[in-house]
């Protein structure tokens, strides 16, 4: 298990890797700076979202999900299955 890890921490072999690793890390952390949790609508709850949105993004494939949210796969929101 800790190969798989090493392999996403392996370092990028030319600029262009870089300058694009760089860019999403600065994205993201400026996206982390500007939201606000309490601009969500009172509607949307943790229980609210566990039972009436998860089970409806069941059916559909994680790169989809990430496409229609605009998000890398791994923020893709999905309940452990079995």
């Amino acid at each position: 298990m800790a190969q798989v890890v090493l392999i996403r921490h392996v370092r990028p072999e030319t600029q262009r890797i870089k300058a694009r690793i760089s860019k999403m890390i600065s994205d993201h952390a400026g996206a982390n700076t500007w939201w606000d949790p309490n601009s969500l609508p009172s509607w949307l709850t943790e229980e609210c979202f566990v039972h009436r949105i998860q089970p409806l993004l069941a059916g559909k494939k994680v790169r989809e999900i990430a496409e229609a949210i605009r998000v890398s796969q791994p923020y893709v929101p999905v309940a452990d299955r079995p």
